[in-house]
């Protein structure tokens, strides 16, 4: 998205990299990851190389693979959890490959934690290119009316929260240094009806706050 000099490019997006490529490759039970797509590529990119990279939610799942990816291409990325564990496991993966990873142990609900993340990734790396707000909670075994209270406070706080919080500190980073990248990953599926988008699903709301986030920076 382009802007007036200063440009910060904001999406919804569950496939930033290639992902097909991400789904063809499987976690093994060592640890590892086995390429079952011969199309992947442990290239760099032009547009990850030297890049300093925030995930959340990267102690698992399309997080992890996120982060992994970014490193294989050059990126220095932060591996935001809170899930300790889960998180160092990721760093493991992308430091046995050679890359360059750190944890963070961030609830991206919590406004002094994620302050400190994004001012812990300046201070490492010097910039802040890539926040990839990925983090995500909720009571997916429920239905709507056995979800209690504290569970839908608490999927609003890390699903929609977070988003805010994540843009709010990097933002002016990003701004400084003349632009950036933010993706938050959401689901398509939020799409195929609005109204129930809205009550069903809080990562539709992440859509419409990237969308209305996109034209403030734009």
């Amino acid at each position: 998205m382009h802007g007036c000099g200063r440009r910060i490019a904001t999406s919804v997006s569950r496939n930033y990299f290639r992902i097909a490529e991400l789904e063809a490759r499987v976690e093994q039970p060592h640890g590892g990851f086995v390429n079952a797509c011969p199309a992947a590529s442990h290239g760099h990119s032009e547009s990850s190389a030297g890049k300093a990279v925030i995930v959340t939610g990267a102690g698992s799942g399309i997080g992890r693979q996120t982060a992994v990816q970014f490193a294989r291409e050059g990126g220095r990325v932060v591996v935001a959890d809170i899930d300790a564990e889960g998180a160092k496991h990721s760093v493991s993966l992308i430091q046995a490959e050679g890359g360059d990873a750190r944890v963070s142990v961030t609830d991206v609900s919590d406004a002094d934690a994620v302050e400190s993340m994004i001012t812990e990734t300046m201070a490492a790396y010097g910039r802040l290119d890539v926040l990839h707000n990925n983090a995500y909670w909720a009571p997916l075994s429920t239905t709507l009316t056995e979800t209690t209270l504290e569970q839908w406070n608490r999927t609003i706080a890390v699903t929609l929260t977070g988003v805010f919080l994540g843009c709010k500190f990097a933002i002016p980073h990003m701004i400084a240094a003349g632009g950036g990248v933010i993706v938050n990953t959401a689901s398509t599926a939020t799409r195929a009806d609005e109204i129930v988008g809205w009550l069903a699903d809080p990562r539709y709301a992440r859509v419409m706050t990237s969308e209305l986030t996109g034209a403030d920076t734009r």
